[in-house]
């Protein structure tokens, strides 16, 4: 059963590597403060366990079950993360910006590592209380695109996603775009490859004819 909240919001920013979602997060933050609301910005994986970074950068990648030890990290995580700042600061009523959140799970570890969608609900809805966000955002950004960001970024370190083929980053897009589809109410889809104003001000325009935000 879905848990009910006394008030506040909780909107996730979601899409795959390198679609500007840190930028487009401090960006409303900063306008919706200007509109008088308490914000929380924050983010997954991370928001609950502070090394799950490492954690994950040790799994085996050849593993057979690679899928669901990422899978256990993650829901770990989010359980914290969810029930120590998520679900306290939106019952102060406060406005949750967060970059990546379950739905995340069903596009890497579902779509593109291809692990049982049932799994990944179970887990996922259990950690959070059945909770859905009241707003998704989708920065969608083809993954050839992705490809050129991060070699134009010549970072020397990359994650264990960032360095997955271009095969999968494709897969993880689509999962987005499916789950979007899903459930059009909820989920904004927005052009990642727009200019950085277009974007925010496209945000703002959703933020508050859905919110009243």
């Amino acid at each position: 059963m879905e848990q009910k909240i006394k008030a506040g919001r909780l909107i996730i920013f979601e899409g795959g590597e390198k679609v500007g979602k840190s930028t487009q997060i401090e960006r409303l933050a900063g306008y919706l403060l200007g509109r008088g609301h308490k914000i929380v910005t924050t983010k997954e994986p991370g928001g609950g366990m502070h090394d799950i970074r490492k954690q994950i950068m040790r799994l085996d990648p050849n593993h057979p079950d690679l899928a669901y030890e990422e899978l256990k990290l993650f829901v770990q995580d989010r359980t914290i993360h969810w029930n120590n700042l998520i679900l306290p600061e939106l019952n102060a009523g406060k406005v949750v910006l967060c970059d990546r959140w379950k739905y995340s799970t069903k596009a890497y570890q579902g779509h593109a590592r291809g692990m049982d969608m049932k799994v990944i609900d179970a887990s996922g809805n259990h950690a959070v209380d059945g909770k859905e966000a009241d707003l998704v955002f989708l920065l969608d950004l083809p993954a050839d695109a992705y490809l050129k960001r991060i070699s134009k970024d010549n970072e020397t370190e990359v994650t264990r996603f960032e360095g997955e083929k271009i095969a999968f980053h494709e897969k993880v897009r689509r999962g987005f775009l499916v789950q979007a589809n899903e459930d059009p109410e909820r989920w904004v889809v927005l052009d990642a490859t727009q200019n950085k104003e277009k974007l925010a001000l496209a945000i703002q325009k959703a933020v508050k004819e859905k919110l009243g935000l």
